[in-house]
């Protein structure tokens, strides 16, 4: 990802980067932050498992089960890919609170800041402080996509991110899980207080180049064969 990201520019004081493991949401974090010299940079992993490793009890019952769905239940990545993939969003709604302190911090006192997460989903932006501080570009969001299901398994493996003690057929689950929350919960989701890109990873077509399109959900498709990222349309 060295040198792929171009036309950078920053107005805006928080820009949050959503999708899931293994699409290249931390390379792409740290080299927006060190083009345009935010101080900044705050993985969501980290709220989630200090909440985690403290036992928080989120004001929600459902949130609270949510937080520890992936933490606690015994064998949860022998469920399907579609019920994974329910909980993988149920996980991020669960944080999107502190994920929205966080940004309504940094756009009221504090200094810029990138966020990344795979927990970002885009009904934060139904919030109601999230939905005021969008307005006139302060907050940002880019949702990367990886089209291919197997690009996301090497790079998760490549990682040494695949849950501890999985089976072949289970890590083909929670790369399906992955790819479908992918491909499914951001375009299906997204709102319109955020202005927000969808980055396509992959190799969709030889010709093919960015693409642009806004409309009415405020989300726009951007794919490409070359692996560039062209951040001055972020």
């Amino acid at each position: 990802m060295d040198n792929a990201i171009e036309g950078v520019r920053r107005d805006w004081k928080v820009l949050l980067i959503g999708g899931p493991s293994g699409v290249g949401k931390t390379t792409v974090a740290r080299e927006i932050r060190r083009r345009v010299g935010v101080d900044w940079l705050l993985a969501v992993d980290d709220i989630r498992l200090a909440f985690q490793h403290s036992r928080v009890s989120l004001p929600d019952a459902r949130g609270t089960e949510a937080l520890y769905l992936f933490w606690d239940v015994p064998d949860v990545w022998q469920r399907s890919p579609e019920d994974l993939c329910d909980g993988l969003i149920a996980v991020g709604q669960a944080m999107s609170p502190a994920i929205e302190v966080v940004t309504m911090n940094h756009v009221d006192q504090g200094g810029p800041i990138v966020i990344e997460g795979d927990n970002i989903v885009p009904s934060l932006f139904a919030r109601p402080f999230m939905r005021e501080r969008a307005t006139g570009g302060r907050v940002r969001c880019v949702f990367l996509v990886e089209l291919e299901e197997g690009a996301i398994r090497a790079n998760i493996v490549a990682r040494g991110r695949i849950v501890a003690g999985q089976t072949e057929e289970g890590q083909r689950t929670e790369t399906r899980a992955k790819w479908l929350y992918d491909r499914g919960w951001p375009t299906r989701r997204a709102a319109t207080a955020c202005r927000s890109s969808m980055l396509a990873r992959g190799q969709p077509s030889r010709n093919a180049s960015w693409r642009r399109s806004d409309g009415d959900t405020g989300v726009s498709m951007i794919s490409t064969d070359t692996g560039r990222i062209p951040c001055g349309q972020i």
